[in-house]
C-alpha cells in the first residue's frame, strides 16, 4: 500500500509533504521487511529532501525511522545513512 501511496503522491506536487511522510514510512516497511539497501537509500534522499525544504516534522520523522534502524547499527549500509543524515 505504501509504495502505491508514495507513486500517486509524488506526481501530487499540493502534497508533497505526505509524499515525503509516506516514503520515511515507506523506508522504514523496507528494513522490517529485511532489504536494509533499499531502505536507507530511501530514507537518505527523503532526508536530504526534508532538509533542503525546511520540513521540520518531517526531518524529526526521518531521524525516529533511522532510530528504529538502531539494531542494524553495524551494517555498512546504515553506518553510511548515518553519515550522510549527520553531515
Amino acid at each position: 500500500m505504501l509504495e502505491t501511496a508514495v507513486t500517486t503522491l509524488e506526481l501530487d506536487h499540493a502534497n508533497i509533504n505526505v509524499s515525503l511522510a509516506a516514503t520515511v514510512d515507506l523506508a522504514s516497511a523496507h528494513a522490517e521487511a529485511g532489504d536494509l539497501q533499499r531502505s536507507c537509500t530511501l530514507l537518505a534522499s527523503t532526508y536530504e529532501r526534508l532538509k533542503i525544504s525546511g520540513n521540520h516534522r518531517g526531518i524529526a520523522r526521518a531521524q525516529r525511522a533511522r532510530q528504529r534502524l538502531d539494531r542494524w547499527r553495524a551494517e555498512p549500509v546504515v553506518l553510511e545513512l548515518e553519515e550522510r543524515m549527520t553531515a
